[in-house]
């Protein structure tokens, strides 16, 4: 199984200072294929990190063609499960991956049986060697559709958050709910968040959080530009006042707000990702805009290029570096479309550099793609160093940290334990002088080098790196640089 993204604690966050990289303008193409899902929009998508899964969806208020699972290599389509050997039609549904239990997880939906207007109310698991297996809980939540999407919290299980809901034989409602799938049971974790359908679900790895936006708070409208985080630890829901509010560019909207927008979590940007959606306007045209929200506001990071799109889904497949969509409504028809979102990938630098004895800040930075296709061109230097020093660059596999060097250093240990070290070299320069320069090309080492720490690699692994270097008269005779982390790529 493909290794995720570490995730660390926001405690440990505030002392690292992980820095956001800037907004990364790319378009959303459609990609042309040999084959693709039959027409449909409202679908569910997860991924294991290597596959994005498809399931289900409506034409009109017809789903019972959609009832077959499909994954995506980001090459061919392939149909896992036939609808005669699936867990039944249904649009909307809760789906996610388990990643605990490597099994995809869905639950609920709308059209159930094929009857548009039934709820399913059903749980069950696939994988590729049991097929699809119902799952018959104790306790469960009530039918419901238009959740915003399923996704997996470490050591929570399978989450998701309102949606049009309706006990059997009762009255609809909104729901205010957030559950979680262990395995073996829904849990209400709570009934005190947002009240809210239609709007975009994601999980956020690096902070442990769930960040909602959009969707309606009643049936009727209208669309909300409302940012809500559910803190995991805490098992709570706040809303994120942001200066800037994702809107539709249809003519004639009257406000901010989208309903139904995909939406997916950039592991290596750190953002949260929203594309197209309906906005507050007369017609139900899609927008085409891309936003970024990285935790504290919004950015619009759109590219004339993307089409409008809304009622799609997307996931990012970390195996292939990329974010894509399926399906939707484009321009008021259902489309068999798959977008893909490549944004450019960027390092991010955290963690503080220490000050050396002359005055000295280095400063660590990367050129070129971690790309494990490659056997050269991914080179970290850390810049500023004193001149004519011994030093070395050093990485680990086990993420970030901020631990002081020493009583007294201004330098912190930026890479938790173990880490391996690089060849040593000298700073060049003048002593004296902040014109020092210590640098390494990491994939030319890894390749020269297949018992270094960590091999073999896999696409998706976090490497975090920093320089150290000779400085006799500081504090332990050493300094340090701030932190690097970056995430390898096919």
């Amino acid at each position: 199984m493909l290794t995720r993204t570490h995730a660390f604690a926001l405690a440990a966050l505030s002392l690292l200072s992980l820095q956001p990289a800037t907004a990364q303008v790319a378009p959303w193409n459609q990609l042309s294929l040999v084959a693709n899902p039959a027409t449909r929009e409202r679908p569910a998508t997860a991924t294991d990190g290597n596959v994005l899964y498809l399931y289900g969806g409506q034409s009109n208020t017809a789903t019972a063609a959609f009832a077959s699972l499909m994954a995506f290599d980001g090459v061919n389509w392939t149909t896992l499960t036939p609808t005669n050997a699936s867990c039944g039609p249904r649009a909307s549904a809760v789906m996610a991956w388990d990643d605990a239990r490597d099994k995809l997880v869905v639950f609920s939906g709308q059209g159930a049986g094929g009857v548009w207007g039934t709820l399913d109310t059903t749980t069950w698991e696939w994988d590729a060697s049991s097929g699809w297996v119902q799952r018959f809980p104790a306790t469960s939540p009530d039918g419901r559709w238009l959740v915003g999407g399923g996704v997996y919290v470490p050591a929570v299980g399978v989450v998701f958050h309102g949606g049009a809901a309706a006990p059997s034989g009762g009255a609809s409602y909104v729901s205010n709910e957030t559950w979680a799938w262990n395995g073996v049971n829904w849990n209400l974790l709570t009934n005190s968040g947002p009240t809210i359908q239609n709007g975009a679900l994601v999980y956020r790895s690096a902070t442990n959080d769930l960040v909602y936006f959009g969707g309606t708070a009643t049936s009727s409208g209208p669309a909300l530009a409302t940012t809500y985080r559910y803190d995991v630890a805490t098992n709570t829901w706040t809303q994120v006042v942001t200066a800037t509010l994702p809107t539709s560019d249809v003519v004639g909207a009257t406000g901010p707000g989208l309903m139904s927008p995909s939406a997916y979590y950039h592991p290596i940007t750190r953002k949260v990702v929203i594309h197209g959606g309906q906005g507050n306007h007369p017609n139900t045209t899609a927008s085409k805009l891309t936003w970024e929200f990285d935790g504290v506001d919004w950015t619009d990071v759109s590219h004339p290029a993307s089409p409008n799109i809304r009622n799609s889904s997307a996931q990012w497949v970390a195996a292939l570096g990329k974010a894509f969509s399926a399906t939707g409504n484009s321009s008021n028809s259902p489309r068999n479309w798959t977008l893909q979102h490549d944004v450019p990938v960027v390092s991010v630098i955290y963690c503080t550099a220490g000050t050396s004895t002359n005055g000295c800040v280095p400063s660590i930075g990367a050129t070129g793609s971690p790309s494990l296709a490659a056997s050269s061109g991914f080179v970290i230097a850390a810049a500023n160093i004193e001149g004519q020093k011994q030093g070395l660059l050093f990485y680990g596999l086990s993420g970030p940290t901020a631990l002081p060097w020493a009583a007294g250093s201004t330098s912190f240990f930026c890479v938790k334990s173990p880490t391996q070290r690089m060849g040593a070299q000298l700073s060049g320069g003048t002593t004296g002088a902040c014109d020092g320069n210590l640098s390494q090309d990491w994939l030319a080492f890894v390749t020269a080098n297949p018992g270094a720490l960590g091999a073999p690699y896999s696409v998706g692994q976090v490497v975090d790196a920093q320089a150290w270097y000779r400085d006799p008269p500081a504090v332990k005779t050493t300094n340090l640089s701030n932190g690097l982390e970056f995430t390898l790529v096919p």
